[in-house]
């Protein structure tokens, strides 16, 4: 979910700067920075890592669940609020001001989010908001270093990237609590796609699928880029992936572990090309990337095929499950 976040808030920033006249470099970089205020409220899951502590190594899937188990906790509380995304947004301009005194005025305003969540919540809050700001002050610093931004655009990316960020979680998990302090009431429970539990989670991960075309289509927009042309047809092997209904149990959003590796790895398979000439001059073990793949634009191809094969594999499967689940 954290690609898909961090794509949806550069989609947004960077086709609507174009939309508005901006240079291709000036869209594509604030976009950029849209993207990695995205995914600066999944901070909290700093502190799912105590949940290890008490997991029962007897399998990766048990490690995982006690992952996720400790996550809920605190999880998209404080750091998906959008009532705290406009202080913080706040701090994150300020944060790129070169006067000292307007950068001294964002560690006092931080300061005040970290003890308001500790007087309204409790330490816990207070723990997560300082990795929330801390993360969205690495993300102002590079965008000031890097993007050449100053104080009013990273204002602006900051609100975007955070608002942006729940609206997806409403399909996941825990709703998030998007107005925190001021009521919790706003969404109590998740938004069901289908009363289907396997069809709610394929649907899900339809709409992360098709924020990742989003953010596709609006790179290749503005960089004048065919998408047609740079799928190859390898992307139809991914409907192969159908006859996976027949071999794992039907997924959902309490155990989708297999479904996701397994149909990830076919994207990848579509992603990376291949042929049999230089596949037997290889060295045993030698795992570096085809030649086509050093380029930018081979780099390029290699997405757009792999989430081709994604979404024919997705399709493949969902089409499958109905028919014959």
């Amino acid at each position: 979910m954290m690609v898909g976040h961090a794509l949806l808030a550069f989609a947004l920033v960077a086709g609507t700067l174009s939309l508005a006249g901006r240079s291709r470099e000036r869209a594509l970089s604030v976009g950029l920075i849209a993207a990695g205020f995205a995914v600066v409220p999944d901070a909290d899951m700093v502190y799912a890592l105590a949940g290890l502590l008490d997991a029962n190594y007897d399998s990766v899937f048990s490690v995982t669940e006690a992952f996720w188990e400790t996550s809920t906790v605190v999880h998209r509380s404080v750091t998906h609020s959008l009532v705290v995304a406009v202080p913080a947004a706040v701090a994150f301009g300020l944060w790129t001001a070169e006067s000292r005194v307007v950068r001294a005025s964002a560690a006092a305003l931080a300061v005040a989010l970290v003890t308001a969540a500790h007087l309204i919540t409790g330490p816990l809050a207070a723990l997560v908001m300082v990795a929330f700001l801390v993360s969205g002050f690495v993300v102002s610093s590079l965008a000031d270093s890097q993007g050449k931004a100053g104080p009013v655009t990273v204002f602006g990316a900051a609100v975007v990237g955070i608002w942006s960020h729940p609206w997806g979680d409403m399909f996941t998990g825990e709703p998030p609590h998007l107005f925190y302090p001021l009521t919790d009431s706003a969404v109590v429970e998740r938004v069901a796609l289908s009363p289907d539990p396997t069809l709610h989670l394929l649907g899900a991960f339809g709409l992360e699928i098709a924020t990742l075309w989003l953010a596709a289509l609006v790179y290749c927009h503005i960089s004048n880029i065919s998408i047609s042309e740079n799928v190859n047809r390898r992307a139809a092997l991914g409907v192969v992936y159908g006859v996976a209904v027949l071999a794992i149990d039907p997924p959902t959003l309490s155990v989708s572990y297999q479904f996701v590796f397994s149909i990830v790895a076919v994207g990848i398979l579509a992603a990376v090309p291949f042929s049999r000439a230089r596949f037997r001059t290889r060295f045993p073990g030698d795992l570096s990337l085809p030649d086509r793949m050093t380029t930018p634009e081979g780099v390029l191809r290699a997405l757009l095929t792999g989430l081709a094969g994604l979404t024919a594999a997705l399709l493949a499967y969902t089409a499958a499950y109905v028919l014959f689940v």
